[in-house]
């Protein structure tokens, strides 16, 4: 029986979707900062209030992930 095996299988396995967690929202975070930004610029320019508060709520999310990568980046290193 390979019990010490599967236990290493998984801790591995843990290890791989939280690093790919934390990759894709720090990602995703640096997009949401330049596109919302690029909305908001937009927004202002052309006078579309509408436009302004889409690059506010992109921003807010990118913050969101952020701080998920962050939590998911800890984690990774615990096991």
């Amino acid at each position: 029986m390979k019990l010490g095996h599967r236990h290493l299988k998984m801790k591995k396995l843990g290890h791989r979707s939280l690093h790919k967690v934390s990759l894709g929202a720090r990602h995703y975070q640096h997009g949401a900062k330049i596109g919302g930004r690029i909305l908001k610029k937009v927004g202002k320019a052309t006078g579309q209030q509408e436009l302004v508060m889409a690059g506010e709520g992109v921003e807010r999310s990118g913050k969101v992930a952020g701080k998920i990568g962050r939590v998911s980046q800890s984690l990774e290193k615990i096991i």
